[in-house]
C-alpha cells in the first residue's frame, strides 16, 4: 500500500496555507526563504533557531552572541522575533529574552527600540540583517538618548564606568555561557 503525503512536500517545508499566505504566495514565499536564511546563519554558527510552529512561522527564537568589544562579549542572549501580519513592509518586533541591561532594551519585558527596526526598516531588509547586524550594533552602541530603560540610559550619560560594571554583572548573571564550540 503506498502512502500518500496529502500535499506535504518531505524535502522543502512550506508555511502553512494561512488566508493571506493563500492569497499571495509571493509573501509565503519570502518568509519560508527568509526564514530558511536566518536559520542557516545562526546554524553555521552554531547558534540556536527555533521556530514558533503555533505561530504559523511568524516567530522564532535565536541565540545572538555579544559582540567582542562590548561589555556583552563572551556570552550570548536569547532574542524572540515576530513577524507582523504586515511582514516585509513591517519590521518584525524584537524582544530579549534574556534579561539585559540596555539603555534600549526595556527592563521588564525585553522590547528593543532601534531605528533600524522601525523609522528606517525597509521591505528590502531581511532577517539575517536583524541577527547579524541589528542586534549586534544595538549591543555595541547603546543610545541613552532614546532609552526604554531610563535608569541605564542616566546611568551610562552620568557615570560611563559604573554602567559598564553593572552590565558586565548583569551579563555574567544572565547571558549563555561562552560561544559555541568552546
Amino acid at each position: 500500500m503506498k502512502t500518500q503525503w496529502r500535499g506535504s512536500n518531505r524535502c522543502h517545508r512550506r508555511p502553512p496555507a494561512t488566508t493571506e499566505m493563500a492569497a499571495n504566495p509571493r509573501l509565503a514565499y519570502r518568509i519560508a526563504r527568509d526564514l530558511q536564511d536566518c536559520k542557516a546563519y545562526c546554524d553555521v554558527r552554531g547558534e540556536e533557531f527555533v521556530e514558533d510552529a503555533a505561530e504559523s512561522l511568524r516567530t522564532f527564537i535565536a541565540t545572538v552572541p555579544g559582540p567582542v568589544d562590548s561589555p556583552y562579549a563572551g556570552k550570548r542572549f536569547r532574542v524572540r522575533c515576530q513577524l507582523p501580519a504586515q511582514y516585509p513592509m513591517h519590521s518584525p518586533s524584537v524582544v530579549f529574552l534574556t534579561p539585559m541591561w540596555h539603555p534600549n532594551i526595556h527592563p521588564q519585558d525585553g522590547a528593543v527600540c532601534l531605528n533600524a527596526l522601525n523609522e528606517d526598516w525597509s521591505s528590502e531588509t531581511r532577517l539575517t540583517h536583524v541577527v547579524e547586524v541589528f542586534i549586534p550594533y544595538l549591543l555595541q552602541y547603546p543610545n541613552p538618548s532614546d532609552p526604554l530603560n531610563d535608569t541605564a540610559a542616566s546611568e551610562m550619560k552620568r557615570n560611563p564606568e559604573e554602567y559598564a560594571a553593572k552590565v558586565r554583572a548583569h551579563v555574567a548573571k544572565h547571558g549563555m555561557e561562552g560561544l559555541p564550540g568552546s
